[in-house]
């Protein structure tokens, strides 16, 4: 088996794109980089009409926006930047990850081990794939390509942490 068929929670963010792998998501990304006139990435554009799930069409939007921002602060520093569609689609999974992680974890506990429940039944080589458990979600990998912008990425990864604990912060202290 191939390692990116092993990975689940890789598929479970393709999925919320109805996608089976990256593969699906190339053709209608690879397009164009940058921002429309509104701010929202063109990725954005060939993303939203692909999302099903209601609250992830709402959210898309905010998600869309913190990685532009991300993007203008690195082409403040480097000059002329725009992230290509890869790196982009990880950002943007790790936003995903990173809210559902920090708003509703037992929802999305559960959402991804559903979504491997329905893979278990279609696929005989993730049958002794163990359900994932809440300490499972502590950890984020991803695997690239040399010469992909891991390094650039994982800067970003940074403030991206350091934005949702300042979110979670202001939210705690807004419900107290």
């Amino acid at each position: 088996m191939r390692l990116e068929h092993a990975l689940v929670l890789n598929r479970y963010f393709h999925g919320l794109f109805g996608a089976r792998d990256l593969t699906e998501l190339k053709q209608p990304l690879n397009m164009q980089e940058g921002r429309t006139a509104d701010g929202q990435s063109y990725f954005y554009g060939a993303l939203l009409g692909r999302v099903q799930d209601a609250a992830l069409r709402e959210k898309l939007a905010e998600y869309d926006a913190r990685v532009m921002s991300y993007e203008a602060r690195l082409a403040k520093a480097r000059g002329q930047f725009a992230f290509k569609y890869f790196q982009y689609l990880g950002l943007l999974y790790t936003e995903i990850f990173l809210d559902r992680l920090t708003t509703e974890p037992a929802a999305f506990l559960a959402d991804l081990n559903a979504f491997l429940h329905r893979h278990k039944r279609a696929e005989p080589t993730l049958h002794e794939f163990p359900d994932f458990e809440a300490g499972d979600l502590r950890r984020l990998a991803f695997f690239m390509a040399t010469g992909s912008g891991k390094t650039l990425l994982l800067h970003v990864n940074l403030w991206q942490v350091v934005g949702c604990c300042r979110a979670r912060r202001a939210r705690n202290k807004s419900a107290t």
